[in-house]
């Protein structure tokens, strides 16, 4: 995937550092190469800094913080399957590796290998595609972007393709190019959240906490949880409001935060008045080891992708047991998450059937 790279003009540098970057990130870039400006406002500093010259390296630092382009992963997918002909998905892949499959967002497929540490047969494989970002200044329109994906064939002529992106919208891109990247039109299955109602959300989260993570895990409580009311038309015949109606009146959604929610009063009246659940954030103890994760399990976005996280891990040190921050190497986080993931299609498909 290749580009013509133009270097930024001085305003297009000085609106990125002013408008778009954090103070701090602005202050943090120019002490890293020797700029000390005392008492000087972030314009001040901005302006300063967009007369330098920088390399590729320092324009890709500087783009990324004005995009706010984050590093923090979230786990999403789907299943594709096919007829068999003797042909299977990895070499269909592997074949289309290294060329711009997908011309509007220029998507461009890496190679397809062997992937450890998540199960036996599973492969990875890259995707790099570029965003378009409209707006007045050149050097921000446009960004590029990369995510990960793994596969696995499940049964015969099926396969769970799990995507590690920093956006929900990458699992879209790959999503909405599977169908028709081959001649044999694979079908492609989702967790779907509108095919399951209101009460079926509560039961799929409820199921999700109890069985999402191995043995290893002790649920502990519901940490966050987003919900929303159904408009009228969605409503279905299980959605009684038996609620007080003064306490949830003008409550289209929530999101609620704090311990133990999932007993929380208001969460309960919601539970019965109509609304379905989104989202929710699950505390788990490990068993054997000093470790607490926070999971987040999630419908996002348009149409709505449902996604898990693992939104912080910490570990419990001393006597008075003080919870710190603790980071799990990636492919163990990839590792529970790809299991959490499989447990939510599994759960999924035992309510909708």
């Amino acid at each position: 995937m290749e580009r013509k790279v133009i270097y930024p003009d001085k305003f297009a540098l000085q609106v990125s550092l002013c408008d778009f970057c954090s103070r701090q990130f602005v202050d943090i870039f120019a002490q890293d190469r020797g700029v000390f400006i005392a008492n000087a406002t972030q314009n001040e500093l901005g302006e300063f800094l967009s007369g330098l010259f920088f390399d590729g390296d320092d324009l890709s630092e500087i783009h990324e913080a004005a995009l706010h382009v984050y590093k923090k992963n979230s786990l999403s997918g789907f299943w594709a399957s096919t007829d068999g002909d003797g042909i299977t998905l990895l070499d269909e892949l592997e074949a289309s590796s290294g060329r711009v499959v997908e011309p509007k967002n220029q998507m461009t497929l890496g190679p397809i290998i062997q992937k450890n540490g998540l199960g036996d047969n599973t492969f990875s494989g890259s995707v790099g595609y570029f965003q378009r970002q409209p707006g007045r200044v050149e050097f921000l329109s446009e960004v590029q972007r990369n995510f990960d994906f793994y596969i696995k064939e499940v049964e015969q002529n099926r396969w769970q393709i799990l995507v590690d992106g920093h956006r929900s919208q990458d699992a879209q891109i790959l999503e909405d190019w599977f169908p028709n990247f081959s001649r044999r039109n694979y079908q492609v299955v989702t967790i779907d959240q509108g095919e399951l109602s209101n009460t079926q959300t509560v039961m799929f989260f409820d199921e999700l906490s109890r069985c999402g993570m191995t043995s290893d895990w002790n649920f502990s409580q519901v940490k966050r949880i987003t919900l929303r009311k159904n408009s009228p038309q969605n409503n279905e015949e299980d959605e009684k409001d038996e609620t007080d109606r003064s306490v949830l009146s003008g409550i289209s959604q929530a999101i609620l935060e704090g311990q133990d929610l999932r007993q929380n009063s208001f969460v309960k009246q919601c539970e019965t008045g109509g609304y379905r659940f989104t989202a929710m954030t699950y505390e788990y103890n490990h068993v054997k080891q000093p470790y607490v994760v926070e999971i987040r399990a999630e419908f996002k976005g348009r149409p709505k992708l449902f996604e898990v996280a693992m939104e912080k891990s910490l570990r419990r040190t001393g006597r008075e047991e003080r919870l710190e921050d603790y980071q799990f190497p990636k492919d163990q986080v990839l590792q529970m998450l790809s299991a959490f993931y499989g447990q939510a299609k599994f759960i999924f498909d035992q309510i909708v059937t």
